[in-house]
Protein backbone atom coordinates (compact mmCIF):
# COMPACT_ATOMS: atom_id res chain seq x y z
CA UNK A 1 0.00 0.00 0.00
CA UNK A 2 1.58 3.71 -0.99
CA UNK A 3 2.45 5.42 1.97
CA UNK A 4 1.44 8.99 3.11
CA UNK A 5 4.12 11.02 1.68
CA UNK A 6 2.99 9.17 -1.38
CA UNK A 7 -0.43 10.27 -1.82
CA UNK A 8 0.31 13.57 -1.54
CA UNK A 9 2.61 14.47 -4.85
CA UNK A 10 5.06 17.20 -5.52
CA UNK A 11 2.59 19.24 -7.37
CA UNK A 12 0.19 18.90 -4.77
CA UNK A 13 2.01 19.82 -2.47
CA UNK A 14 3.41 22.91 -3.92
CA UNK A 15 -0.40 24.17 -4.51
CA UNK A 16 -1.34 23.57 -0.95
CA UNK A 17 1.37 25.47 -0.18
CA UNK A 18 0.70 28.12 -2.21
CA UNK A 19 -2.75 28.52 -1.16
CA UNK A 20 -1.43 28.48 2.19
CA UNK A 21 1.03 31.39 1.22
CA UNK A 22 -2.32 33.66 -0.17
CA UNK A 23 -4.16 32.84 3.22
CA UNK A 24 -4.77 35.81 4.66
CA UNK A 25 -2.50 37.64 2.04
CA UNK A 26 -6.33 39.81 0.82
CA UNK A 27 -8.39 41.60 3.48
CA UNK A 28 -11.50 43.07 2.27
CA UNK A 29 -12.99 45.90 3.84
CA UNK A 30 -11.80 49.41 4.78
CA UNK A 31 -8.92 49.59 7.26
CA UNK A 32 -10.31 51.94 10.15
CA UNK A 33 -8.63 55.35 11.02
CA UNK A 34 -9.58 56.99 14.13
CA UNK A 35 -11.53 60.53 12.99
CA UNK A 36 -9.98 63.82 13.56
CA UNK A 37 -10.10 67.15 12.97
CA UNK A 38 -7.52 69.18 10.53
CA UNK A 39 -7.62 72.68 12.51
CA UNK A 40 -6.74 70.30 16.06
CA UNK A 41 -3.42 69.96 14.59
CA UNK A 42 -2.51 73.23 14.36
CA UNK A 43 -4.06 74.90 17.56
CA UNK A 44 -1.53 76.28 20.19
CA UNK A 45 -2.49 77.67 23.27
CA UNK A 46 -0.92 77.53 26.97
CA UNK A 47 -3.41 75.51 28.33
CA UNK A 48 -3.32 72.66 25.53
CA UNK A 49 0.53 72.50 25.87
CA UNK A 50 0.03 72.70 29.91
CA UNK A 51 -2.46 69.55 29.28
CA UNK A 52 0.06 67.87 26.60
CA UNK A 53 2.46 67.41 29.33
CA UNK A 54 1.83 63.79 31.15
CA UNK A 55 3.87 64.47 34.38
CA UNK A 56 2.64 67.43 35.45
CA UNK A 57 -1.31 66.20 35.28
CA UNK A 58 -2.40 64.62 38.41
CA UNK A 59 -3.57 61.41 39.20
CA UNK A 60 -7.38 61.75 38.49
CA UNK A 61 -8.49 58.25 39.24
CA UNK A 62 -8.85 58.56 42.65
CA UNK A 63 -9.99 61.93 42.60
CA UNK A 64 -12.92 61.46 45.92
CA UNK A 65 -9.32 61.16 48.17
CA UNK A 66 -8.62 64.75 47.94
CA UNK A 67 -11.84 64.68 50.51
CA UNK A 68 -9.60 62.99 53.54
CA UNK A 69 -12.48 62.00 54.47
CA UNK A 70 -12.54 57.82 55.43
CA UNK A 71 -15.97 57.19 55.26
CA UNK A 72 -16.16 58.38 51.68
CA UNK A 73 -13.57 55.93 50.66
CA UNK A 74 -15.43 53.20 52.53
CA UNK A 75 -18.48 53.81 50.70
CA UNK A 76 -16.50 54.29 47.15
CA UNK A 77 -15.09 50.56 47.50
CA UNK A 78 -18.56 48.93 48.73
CA UNK A 79 -19.81 50.38 45.80
CA UNK A 80 -17.19 48.76 43.60
CA UNK A 81 -17.34 45.38 45.39
CA UNK A 82 -21.48 45.38 45.23
CA UNK A 83 -22.93 47.44 42.90
CA UNK A 84 -25.50 45.67 40.23
CA UNK A 85 -24.77 48.14 37.31
CA UNK A 86 -20.84 47.70 37.63
CA UNK A 87 -21.50 43.49 37.95
CA UNK A 88 -23.60 43.82 35.02
CA UNK A 89 -20.48 45.66 32.96
CA UNK A 90 -17.85 43.50 34.47
CA UNK A 91 -20.33 40.12 32.89
CA UNK A 92 -20.39 41.48 30.00
CA UNK A 93 -16.54 42.57 29.22
CA UNK A 94 -16.51 38.50 30.40
CA UNK A 95 -18.67 38.29 27.41
CA UNK A 96 -16.50 40.52 25.00
CA UNK A 97 -13.66 38.00 25.78
CA UNK A 98 -15.62 35.33 25.16
CA UNK A 99 -16.82 36.22 21.55
CA UNK A 100 -13.06 37.47 20.90
CA UNK A 101 -11.98 33.49 21.36
CA UNK A 102 -15.03 31.99 19.15
CA UNK A 103 -13.82 34.65 16.97
CA UNK A 104 -10.19 33.54 16.78
CA UNK A 105 -11.25 29.77 16.26
CA UNK A 106 -12.03 30.80 13.08
CA UNK A 107 -8.24 30.15 12.24
CA UNK A 108 -7.97 26.88 12.72
CA UNK A 109 -9.88 23.88 11.24
CA UNK A 110 -13.93 24.07 12.03
CA UNK A 111 -14.67 20.35 11.37
CA UNK A 112 -12.94 17.72 13.42
CA UNK A 113 -14.97 15.01 13.55
CA UNK A 114 -13.71 11.34 15.04
CA UNK A 115 -14.80 7.92 14.04
CA UNK A 116 -14.55 4.66 14.82
CA UNK A 117 -15.83 1.55 14.20
CA UNK A 118 -15.68 -2.31 14.99
CA UNK A 119 -16.68 -5.39 13.46
CA UNK A 120 -16.46 -9.10 14.87
CA UNK A 121 -17.60 -12.65 13.62
CA UNK A 122 -18.04 -15.64 14.92
CA UNK A 123 -18.98 -19.03 13.39
CA UNK A 124 -19.19 -22.33 14.80
CA UNK A 125 -20.43 -25.35 13.43
CA UNK A 126 -21.00 -28.49 14.53
CA UNK A 127 -21.74 -32.22 12.73
CA UNK A 128 -20.32 -33.80 9.58
CA UNK A 129 -16.88 -35.12 8.75
CA UNK A 130 -14.91 -32.16 9.53
CA UNK A 131 -16.15 -28.90 11.39
CA UNK A 132 -14.69 -26.31 12.13
CA UNK A 133 -15.25 -22.96 13.40
CA UNK A 134 -14.57 -19.54 12.21
CA UNK A 135 -13.65 -15.89 14.00
CA UNK A 136 -12.87 -12.71 12.45
CA UNK A 137 -12.57 -8.66 13.37
CA UNK A 138 -11.67 -5.94 12.28
CA UNK A 139 -11.20 -2.29 13.76
CA UNK A 140 -11.21 0.97 12.25
CA UNK A 141 -10.33 4.56 13.53
CA UNK A 142 -10.68 7.64 11.69
CA UNK A 143 -10.25 11.33 12.15
CA UNK A 144 -12.00 14.28 9.70
CA UNK A 145 -10.79 17.85 9.66
CA UNK A 146 -12.31 20.65 7.28
CA UNK A 147 -10.47 23.68 7.70
CA UNK A 148 -11.84 26.79 5.38
CA UNK A 149 -9.32 29.18 4.78
CA UNK A 150 -8.97 33.00 5.53
CA UNK A 151 -8.36 34.07 1.79
CA UNK A 152 -10.46 37.06 1.49
CA UNK A 153 -9.28 37.76 5.13
CA UNK A 154 -13.37 37.22 6.48
CA UNK A 155 -11.82 35.66 9.67
CA UNK A 156 -9.15 38.20 10.45
CA UNK A 157 -11.60 40.70 10.15
CA UNK A 158 -14.07 39.16 12.34
CA UNK A 159 -11.03 39.00 14.93
CA UNK A 160 -10.39 42.71 14.46
CA UNK A 161 -14.20 43.01 15.46
CA UNK A 162 -14.47 41.44 18.20
CA UNK A 163 -11.46 43.03 19.48
CA UNK A 164 -12.49 45.93 19.01
CA UNK A 165 -16.09 45.02 20.53
CA UNK A 166 -13.77 43.78 23.89
CA UNK A 167 -11.64 46.92 24.64
CA UNK A 168 -15.48 48.42 23.77
CA UNK A 169 -16.73 46.37 26.81
CA UNK A 170 -13.96 47.43 29.08
CA UNK A 171 -14.08 50.96 28.36
CA UNK A 172 -18.18 50.94 28.84
CA UNK A 173 -17.05 49.29 32.39
CA UNK A 174 -15.03 52.30 33.23
CA UNK A 175 -17.72 54.46 32.19
CA UNK A 176 -19.92 52.80 34.63
CA UNK A 177 -16.86 53.07 36.97
CA UNK A 178 -16.17 56.56 36.89
CA UNK A 179 -20.39 57.26 36.75
CA UNK A 180 -20.70 55.04 40.03
CA UNK A 181 -18.01 57.26 42.15
CA UNK A 182 -19.09 60.09 40.38
CA UNK A 183 -22.85 59.24 41.73
CA UNK A 184 -21.92 57.79 45.08
CA UNK A 185 -19.70 60.75 45.98
CA UNK A 186 -23.18 62.82 44.46
CA UNK A 187 -25.37 61.37 46.77
CA UNK A 188 -23.44 61.52 49.91
CA UNK A 189 -22.46 64.96 49.82
CA UNK A 190 -26.39 65.50 49.16
CA UNK A 191 -26.83 63.16 52.70
CA UNK A 192 -24.46 65.42 54.55
CA UNK A 193 -25.88 68.52 52.89
CA UNK A 194 -29.63 67.50 54.07
CA UNK A 195 -28.24 66.12 57.33
CA UNK A 196 -26.70 69.77 58.51
CA UNK A 197 -30.17 71.39 56.83
CA UNK A 198 -32.04 69.05 58.93
CA UNK A 199 -30.63 70.12 62.46
CA UNK A 200 -30.12 73.91 61.86
CA UNK A 201 -34.05 73.55 61.03
CA UNK A 202 -34.36 71.77 64.37
CA UNK A 203 -32.09 74.47 66.09
CA UNK A 204 -34.18 76.99 64.85
CA UNK A 205 -37.97 75.27 66.06
CA UNK A 206 -36.36 74.86 69.08
CA UNK A 207 -34.91 78.96 69.12
CA UNK A 208 -38.36 79.98 67.43
CA UNK A 209 -40.12 77.93 70.27
CA UNK A 210 -38.46 79.76 72.88
CA UNK A 211 -39.30 83.33 71.37
CA UNK A 212 -42.65 81.74 70.51
CA UNK A 213 -43.52 81.12 74.54
CA UNK A 214 -41.84 84.20 75.59
CA UNK A 215 -43.73 86.67 73.10
CA UNK A 216 -47.11 84.25 74.60
CA UNK A 217 -46.10 85.58 77.99
CA UNK A 218 -45.85 89.27 77.47
CA UNK A 219 -48.59 88.94 75.16
CA UNK A 220 -50.90 87.74 78.35
CA UNK A 221 -49.49 90.48 80.67
CA UNK A 222 -50.73 92.92 78.34
CA UNK A 223 -46.79 93.93 77.31
CA UNK A 224 -46.92 92.87 73.93
CA UNK A 225 -49.46 93.37 70.72
CA UNK A 226 -50.93 90.70 69.18
CA UNK A 227 -49.45 91.17 66.13
CA UNK A 228 -46.39 89.82 67.39
CA UNK A 229 -47.83 86.46 68.91
CA UNK A 230 -48.85 85.86 65.64
CA UNK A 231 -45.90 86.64 63.59
CA UNK A 232 -43.93 84.40 66.36
CA UNK A 233 -46.36 81.44 66.09
CA UNK A 234 -46.23 81.87 62.07
CA UNK A 235 -42.39 81.76 62.22
CA UNK A 236 -42.21 78.67 64.83
CA UNK A 237 -44.88 76.44 62.37
CA UNK A 238 -43.51 77.50 59.35
CA UNK A 239 -39.88 76.26 60.77
CA UNK A 240 -41.91 72.56 62.04
CA UNK A 241 -43.61 72.27 58.44
CA UNK A 242 -40.12 72.00 56.66
CA UNK A 243 -38.30 69.45 59.51
CA UNK A 244 -41.04 65.82 58.10
CA UNK A 245 -40.02 66.76 54.27
CA UNK A 246 -35.79 67.30 55.22
CA UNK A 247 -36.84 63.99 57.36
CA UNK A 248 -38.28 62.44 54.39
CA UNK A 249 -35.24 63.23 51.99
CA UNK A 250 -32.72 62.45 54.16
CA UNK A 251 -34.39 58.75 54.15
CA UNK A 252 -34.35 58.83 50.39
CA UNK A 253 -31.16 60.04 50.10
CA UNK A 254 -30.01 57.10 52.28
CA UNK A 255 -32.01 54.64 50.19
CA UNK A 256 -30.24 56.06 47.42
CA UNK A 257 -27.47 55.43 48.56
CA UNK A 258 -27.84 52.02 49.66
CA UNK A 259 -29.14 50.79 46.12
CA UNK A 260 -25.64 52.07 45.05
CA UNK A 261 -23.24 49.99 47.46
CA UNK A 262 -25.60 46.99 46.66
CA UNK A 263 -27.45 46.86 50.03
CA UNK A 264 -31.34 46.90 50.48
CA UNK A 265 -32.60 50.23 50.84
CA UNK A 266 -32.71 51.03 54.57
CA UNK A 267 -30.05 52.05 57.00
CA UNK A 268 -26.63 52.23 55.85
CA UNK A 269 -24.07 50.88 58.69
CA UNK A 270 -21.18 52.31 57.20
CA UNK A 271 -22.99 55.69 58.64
CA UNK A 272 -23.29 54.85 62.36
CA UNK A 273 -20.59 56.02 63.58
CA UNK A 274 -19.80 59.26 61.49
CA UNK A 275 -20.35 62.63 63.12
CA UNK A 276 -21.77 64.10 59.79
CA UNK A 277 -19.75 66.99 59.00
CA UNK A 278 -19.58 67.23 55.01
CA UNK A 279 -16.28 66.97 53.52
CA UNK A 280 -14.23 69.61 52.22
CA UNK A 281 -11.16 70.66 50.40
CA UNK A 282 -8.71 72.59 51.86
CA UNK A 283 -6.65 73.81 48.58
CA UNK A 284 -7.29 73.28 44.77
CA UNK A 285 -5.08 71.13 42.93
CA UNK A 286 -5.99 71.85 39.23
CA UNK A 287 -4.76 75.30 37.87
CA UNK A 288 -6.26 74.53 34.87
CA UNK A 289 -8.90 72.03 33.16
CA UNK A 290 -6.72 69.86 30.54
CA UNK A 291 -7.36 69.86 27.57
CA UNK A 292 -6.58 66.10 27.55
CA UNK A 293 -9.02 64.80 29.91
CA UNK A 294 -11.35 63.99 26.81
CA UNK A 295 -9.29 61.75 25.52
CA UNK A 296 -9.13 59.99 28.95
CA UNK A 297 -13.26 59.81 29.07
CA UNK A 298 -13.99 55.97 28.75
CA UNK A 299 -17.51 56.95 26.84
CA UNK A 300 -15.78 58.58 24.03
CA UNK A 301 -12.81 55.75 23.86
CA UNK A 302 -15.95 52.95 23.61
CA UNK A 303 -17.60 54.98 20.26
CA UNK A 304 -14.59 55.10 18.79
CA UNK A 305 -14.00 51.39 19.65
CA UNK A 306 -17.52 50.59 18.75
CA UNK A 307 -16.77 52.49 15.39
CA UNK A 308 -13.80 50.26 14.78
CA UNK A 309 -15.68 46.91 15.38
CA UNK A 310 -18.20 47.82 13.05
CA UNK A 311 -15.94 49.08 10.37
CA UNK A 312 -14.05 45.34 10.58
CA UNK A 313 -17.89 43.89 9.96
CA UNK A 314 -17.53 45.73 6.76
CA UNK A 315 -15.23 43.31 5.65
CA UNK A 316 -16.97 40.33 6.92
CA UNK A 317 -19.85 41.08 4.81
CA UNK A 318 -17.82 41.72 1.84
CA UNK A 319 -16.24 38.03 1.84
CA UNK A 320 -19.77 36.89 1.51
CA UNK A 321 -19.51 38.10 -2.25
CA UNK A 322 -16.59 35.49 -2.89
CA UNK A 323 -16.50 31.66 -2.76
CA UNK A 324 -14.98 30.22 0.06
CA UNK A 325 -11.96 27.76 -0.35
CA UNK A 326 -12.09 24.42 1.88
CA UNK A 327 -9.42 22.17 2.66
CA UNK A 328 -10.86 18.51 3.67
CA UNK A 329 -8.43 15.70 4.98
CA UNK A 330 -8.94 12.34 6.46
CA UNK A 331 -7.21 10.11 8.58
CA UNK A 332 -7.99 5.94 9.31
CA UNK A 333 -6.35 3.33 10.84
CA UNK A 334 -7.26 0.04 10.08
CA UNK A 335 -6.55 -3.39 11.30
CA UNK A 336 -7.99 -7.32 11.39
CA UNK A 337 -7.54 -10.70 11.70
CA UNK A 338 -6.94 -12.05 8.03
CA UNK A 339 -3.34 -13.92 7.95
CA UNK A 340 -1.23 -11.97 5.69
CA UNK A 341 -3.23 -8.22 6.04
CA UNK A 342 -0.82 -5.60 7.56
CA UNK A 343 -2.54 -2.76 9.52
CA UNK A 344 -2.79 0.32 7.49
CA UNK A 345 -2.68 4.10 8.11
CA UNK A 346 -4.27 6.00 5.31
CA UNK A 347 -4.15 9.71 5.01
CA UNK A 348 -6.31 10.87 2.45
CA UNK A 349 -6.27 14.72 2.03
CA UNK A 350 -5.44 17.19 -0.05
CA UNK A 351 -9.03 17.72 -1.33
CA UNK A 352 -9.65 21.45 -1.91
CA UNK A 353 -13.21 22.14 -2.84
CA UNK A 354 -14.94 25.47 -3.13
CA UNK A 355 -18.45 26.48 -2.08
CA UNK A 356 -20.31 28.91 -4.28
CA UNK A 357 -23.64 30.03 -2.79
CA UNK A 358 -26.38 32.77 -4.03
CA UNK A 359 -25.39 36.16 -2.11
CA UNK A 360 -29.48 36.64 -1.86
CA UNK A 361 -29.86 33.68 0.30
CA UNK A 362 -26.07 33.44 1.94
CA UNK A 363 -27.52 34.29 5.44
CA UNK A 364 -29.73 31.66 5.88
CA UNK A 365 -27.82 28.59 3.97
CA UNK A 366 -24.43 28.88 4.17
CA UNK A 367 -23.29 26.04 5.82
CA UNK A 368 -25.71 23.59 4.20
CA UNK A 369 -24.41 25.27 0.57
CA UNK A 370 -20.89 24.89 1.69
CA UNK A 371 -21.07 21.15 2.64
CA UNK A 372 -23.62 20.83 -0.94
CA UNK A 373 -20.14 21.92 -2.83
CA UNK A 374 -17.96 19.83 -1.10
CA UNK A 375 -19.71 16.98 -1.69
CA UNK A 376 -18.86 16.03 -5.31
Amino acid sequence: MPSSAALLSRPRQLLILGVLGLCGCVRLGPDFQAPGEAWSRQWRSPALEQASRREQSPDLREWWQVFNDPLLDRLIAAADAGNADLKVAGLRVMEARARLGIAESGRYPQLQQASADSLYFNRRQSGGSNPQDSHFWQHSVGFDVGWELDFWGRFSRAIESADASYFAARANYEDVLVLLHAQVADTYFALRTTEARLQVAKQNARQQQRNFEITEKLFNSGQNAELDLQQARTQYLGTLSTIPSLEDQLQRTRNALALLIGQPPGGVPQLAASDGLIPLVDRAVLQDVPASLLLRRPDVRAAELNVAAQSALIGVAESDFYPSLTLLGSIVWSADSLDGTPRSLDLIGGRACAGICSTMARSATTCECRMRGCSS
